[in-house]
């Protein structure tokens, strides 16, 4: 699926749902350290998010949002980013 894609079906989703009281939202969990991040390159792993703060800041993400956040597309540390 192509961000575009995805960001038209999050954006749907969102108007459908919201009636029924459904929060949908992406969320980025920025590049987390993984052997496959390191073999494919282009990233330094110093600046790889470590699993479990990816985790931690993924869970704190998902409590915060409310019906409000329908349709946005936020970082694991709950910046707002630009589709």
């Amino acid at each position: 699926m192509s961000k575009a894609s995805l960001h038209m079906t999050l954006i749907n989703m969102a108007k459908d749902l919201k009636q029924a009281g459904v929060t949908v939202a992406a969320i980025n969990p920025g590049v987390v350290y993984s052997q496959k991040n390191l073999d494919r390159g282009g990233f330094p792993a110093d600046r790889m998010v470590q699993v479990d703060v990816a985790v931690a800041g993924l869970i704190n993400e998902i409590d915060k949002l409310s019906l409000q956040d329908t349709g946005s597309f936020v970082d694991y540390k709950g910046n707002r980013l630009a589709w």
